[in-house]
């Protein structure tokens, strides 16, 4: 389904209707011919979709009506922004789902009964820097060390040439760090277990944020491209 901004006429719109998608470029609003992916049958995705399978489903058969009560306050209580920059509310499903989600990420059980805010601490920076013959590959972050109970998520991308510029959807975790974590994480080890060793030149992309363990609230996004060094 696309999302519309509706002005005098069309003023923008996201998402896909019949063979057309239409997104945002650097040159405006840009509709381009539908392509259909083949689905991924990853761990990470069907573990992502076995939960919100169990969320959903707890969330009719094991949540008291007190339980989604609160779950639907927490969603009037903290709007979201969509793509265009205006204000929605989730329902008390929707936020259950997302709060969930990120405690999975941690590895922190099922939380049924809604937390009393989402506050979270954003990071401020992330610096990375990577070396091919030394071996190295850190991200330097600030605040540091991290608020109580707060994790920080790092995501790369794989390698790509000095050229490139958008780096879309590929984007895989590389850590979730200990509570109260200090810079710089490093990232050696786990990154190139995922795409191999590095070369010198190419450029990668991280993405960083912050997940609070107390009430699952996820932070704003970070990211960073680091062109690794010989």
């Amino acid at each position: 389904m696309a999302k519309i901004l509706l002005g005098a006429t069309l003023a923008d719109a996201r998402g896909s209707v019949g063979g057309l998608t239409y997104t945002k470029g650097r040159f405006g609003a840009v509709a381009r011919i539908k392509v259909s992916p083949v689905q991924p049958r990853t761990g990470i995705v069907l573990t992502v979709r076995g939960l919100f399978a169990t969320l959903a489903k707890r969330w009719a058969t094991v949540l008291t009506d007190a339980q989604r009560a609160g779950w639907n306050s927490l969603a009037a209580a903290n709007p979201r922004t969509n793509v265009f920059g205006n204000s929605y509310t989730m329902t008390g499903l929707q936020i259950y789902a997302s709060v969930n989600r990120n405690r999975q990420i941690i590895s922190a059980p099922i939380l049924d009964a809604a937390p009393a805010n989402l506050a979270v601490t954003n990071l401020l920076t992330i610096t990375p820097a990577a070396a091919a013959v030394a071996a190295t590959f850190t991200v330097a972050f600030t605040a540091t060390p991290l608020d109580g109970d707060h994790r920080i998520i790092i995501q790369a991308s794989g390698p790509f040439n000095p050229g490139r510029s958008f780096f879309g959807a590929n984007l895989k975790q590389i850590l979730a760090s200990a509570a109260g974590a200090a810079s710089p994480a490093d990232i050696h080890a786990a990154y190139i277990a995922l795409f191999g060793a590095l070369r010198a030149t190419n450029k990668i992309q991280v993405r960083a944020f912050t997940i609070n363990g107390s009430n699952g609230a996820a932070s704003t996004p970070l990211a960073a491209d680091v062109t690794v060094a010989a």
